[in-house]
């Protein structure tokens, strides 16, 4: 047989074959190499198929993913690797099917970003939960005020406060039962005074206080004659010399205190006023030689002591 027979042959077997494959019958809405028109070129690349007489990519097509007939849902719903997900909360596709799975210690996808909702002011706890106030901040998927919460105070790894009445004020740790600058609330003004105090979250002036007298809960234990808390020391007064307010002492045996009137004070018996030497700072009785304010009539010296005429009281 000649080369030119051979030739010839081969050329009728190809043709036959030719005709024999563009009679075959087919599917032309599943047909990967027909896919709607048999002159329509293949589908091409992994995980091509011909849906309902479209090329598709069942490992990247959300309307098609894994299957003709599988079609993804979702707020952004996509196909990654033929499996349906939404990129919008999807961890391990947060925001695109190539981006790396989200991390932390409790990690989620909010709106297609990866957080984590531990420590995320915008995301605290769930996604969209943001934190508010002056100072905000997630502690363990908890929104708190850094300035403000005294179980972290400054900071979500601060040790919580401690004292009597613990609290945080601008971000620092006080006690609010014995702070000056905080007595009893952080919005509260400084404590003020001689001796200013905090005791038990109320401002007072240990000078005067007769339940805090020269300290906190120092309490004055008075006498049958009364008392005061004087420049931050107890005085009490035996019956026998009874307290005056208007001079701030006990007055002497047989003195009376008077408050009233234009020169308060202890003063001696009523018809005598004592020597300059022995009144003890009484304003109304200044030396021997003065006449008693307080008698009606003209008063007389007697022993060295003023005496009045009568025994009339002036108040």
């Amino acid at each position: 047989m000649s080369r030119l027979t051979v030739r010839r042959n081969q050329t009728r077997l190809l043709l036959w074959r030719m005709y024999r494959l563009s009679s075959v019958c087919t599917d032309l809405s599943t047909d990967i190499v027909h896919c709607g028109s048999c002159t329509a070129a293949p589908c091409l690349g992994l995980g091509a198929t011909c849906c309902n007489g479209t090329c598709s990519n069942i490992l990247t097509d959300p309307n098609h993913c894994g299957g003709c007939t599988s079609q993804c849902h979702g707020n952004v719903p996509a196909c990654c690797n033929g499996l349906c997900t939404d990129l919008s909360t999807d961890i391990a596709h947060c925001g695109s099917c190539t981006s790396l799975p989200c991390l932390g210690l409790n990690p989620a996808c909010c709106n297609g970003a990866c957080a984590d909702v531990s420590t995320s002011v915008n995301h605290c706890g769930a996604c969209n939960a943001p934190c508010i106030g002056v100072n905000p901040a997630c502690c363990r998927g908890t929104c708190v005020d850094l300035n403000s919460d005294p179980n972290h105070c400054g900071s979500c790894l601060a040790l919580a406060c401690t004292g009597v009445q613990p609290g945080c004020c601008d971000g620092r740790c006080t006690d609010l039962a014995t702070s000056l600058q905080h007595c009893g609330s952080c919005n509260a003004a400084p404590c003020t005074g001689v001796l200013p105090g905090c005791c038990n979250g109320t401002c007072t002036d240990l000078t005067t206080d007769v339940n805090h007298c020269g300290s906190c809960n120092k309490a004055c234990n008075f006498g049958p004659g009364g008392g005061a808390c004087i420049a931050g020391q107890c005085i009490a007064c035996p019956a026998s010399q009874p307290y005056c307010e208007a001079s701030k002492t006990c007055c002497s045996p047989g003195f009376t205190c008077i408050n009233g009137g234009p020169l308060p004070g202890c003063c001696g018996p009523l018809n005598t006023c004592a020597p300059a030497s022995n009144h003890l700072g009484d304003p109304i009785c200044v030396s021997a030689s003065r006449d008693c304010p307080f008698c009606f009539l003209t008063s007389i010296s007697v022993h060295s002591h003023v005496v009045c005429s009568l025994f009339i009281w002036c108040v």
